[in-house]
């Protein structure tokens, strides 16, 4: 093997920068002395490859077709979402491998695994801020929109690691909300201040996006409802589903609101006809925790002249109601209320519970998922707006008290000692986060677009 010429290792650096953009330094030419050379065993060789390699490096000495099928895929594997679909380009056998749905789902599953053990999950932050159009010191009336879409380390440091861009559409709403993620893939409802039938889904490293037909239930068909939409996936059917409940409240008088349920599929790229959903009351835009196949919904009823509250959960795959689960004893009842929101626990093993009024924000954790007995509040702190676990157990809040203009910043707080530092991230109104991790998905979507 003989050494590379100063030119060729140049040569061989700048292929490495066009196909890897990663933010490491370029990595040296290893140079061997060949006087007392020692071959290398093949599981050596094979470390070497996969660790200091390219694609582009291994393609320009001829080395691919000679490596075995499992370093190719390794290589393939490392590679950022943004340098696979740059391989698509490179050559048609790279674009048939990387396009090919195993893989798809192989390289989505080493993704979300090597983020976990590298301590390199991230969160989407989607912030949005509104102001009234001021035009030579008069009101217009106008509302104008302001928001940010970012991703951070979930970790204590809780840095920013890149902007996202998000499809830009007509809509009926100043902005969208994000109302789901679920491998990788956002789910933009229209529907921050009035009704609005457009809902997206979206991969923004890959920069593809599919417009969902508008659902059967509008304020045409069926008058005056409030709704809420969750996302999730249908391992069963490899199907990704948009599931939407709609309370009715245009019903004769004395009847009670109904409620409907219609679930959209990707496969299908259609909605199906509303089914009739237990007689229940979910708040508007309340987000869905998607755990265990299934969406959790915080819902009440009224039960002998009394607030009865619970969480309804929806299986996407055989898109069927599963059995209520209790909420904790002390909240069951509770009528004066700000909110009640779902999320994930820390652990991502179990559903969380944030109950928030005047006075309280109370944090329950159901230890043991499905056995309401298992409750256990975890915390209890100032009315702040909670929005998710971070995977280090500290909380997220939303605080306003600090800020005179009212614009709210991001806070964590650990759950031991109580202690919060303010994160950041400040000057927008409403914020929701959620768990994100870079995948392949919608990259064969025949109804998806690029953007």
């Amino acid at each position: 093997m003989l050494q590379p010429t100063r030119s060729r290792r140049r040569c061989l650096e700048a292929n490495w920068t066009k196909i890897n953009p990663h933010p490491n330094p370029s990595p040296k030419i290893i140079q061997h002395d060949l006087s007392g050379f020692a071959p290398e065993t093949r599981s050596q060789k094979s470390e070497r490859l996969v660790g200091s390699a390219s694609l582009e490096n291994l393609e320009s000495e001829g080395m691919i077709p000679h490596l075995p099928q499992e370093i190719r895929l390794n290589i393939l594997f490392r590679l950022p979402v943004e340098g696979l679909i740059r391989c698509t380009s490179v050559r048609k056998s790279w674009r048939t491998v990387i396009k090919d749905q195993s893989f798809i789902g192989d390289y989505n599953s080493w993704a979300k695994n090597s983020a976990i053990e590298n301590g390199t999950q991230l969160l989407l932050v989607h912030g949005t801020a509104f102001t009234f159009e001021v035009e030579r010191g008069i009101v217009s009336g106008a509302l104008l929109g302001d928001e940010v879409y970012s991703l951070h380390y979930d970790d204590p440091t809780f840095l920013e690691h890149s902007r996202i861009r998000v499809p830009v559409v007509p809509r009926w709403n100043i902005c969208f909300r994000v109302a789901g993620i679920c491998d990788g893939i956002v789910l933009l409802a229209d529907d921050v201040r009035i009704y609005g039938y457009n809902f997206i889904l979206c991969n923004p490293f890959l920069r593809k996006s599919v417009i969902l037909p508008h659902p059967n239930v509008t304020f045409e068909t069926h008058g005056l409802y409030e709704a809420s939409v969750g996302f999730g996936h249908d391992a069963i059917n490899s199907d990704y589903k948009v599931v939407m409940l709609a309370s009715l409240l245009d019903e004769l008088p004395g009847s009670g609101s109904r409620t409907v349920v219609e679930v959209y599929s990707l496969v299908a790229h259609s909605w199906k006809d509303p089914q009739i959903a237990p007689l229940i009351r979910i708040e508007g835009r309340a987000r869905a925790a998607f755990f265990d196949g299934a969406l959790h919904w915080p819902a009440s009823r009224r039960e002998n002249n009394n607030c009865y509250n619970f969480i309804l959960v929806f299986d996407v795959s055989t898109e069927s109601f599963r059995p209520e689960i209790m909420m904790p004893e002390s909240v069951r009842t509770l009528v004066e209320v700000k909110s009640l929101e779902l999320s994930l626990s820390s652990d991502q093993k179990s559903i969380a519970l944030f109950v928030e009024d005047a006075d309280v924000l109370q944090v329950w954790v159901l230890n043991d998922y499905g056995r309401p007995e298992s409750w256990t509040l975890l915390m209890q702190e100032a009315p702040f707006t909670s929005l998710c676990f971070m995977r280090s157990g500290e909380l997220l809040l939303a605080d306003d008290a600090d800020d005179l203009e009212g614009y709210y910043g991001l806070l964590s707080r650990k759950s031991v000692t109580g202690e919060r530092r303010r994160l950041e991230v400040t000057g927008y109104e409403d914020y929701t986060v959620d768990s994100y991790g870079q995948t392949l998905q919608l990259l064969n979507e025949e109804n998806a677009s690029s953007y």
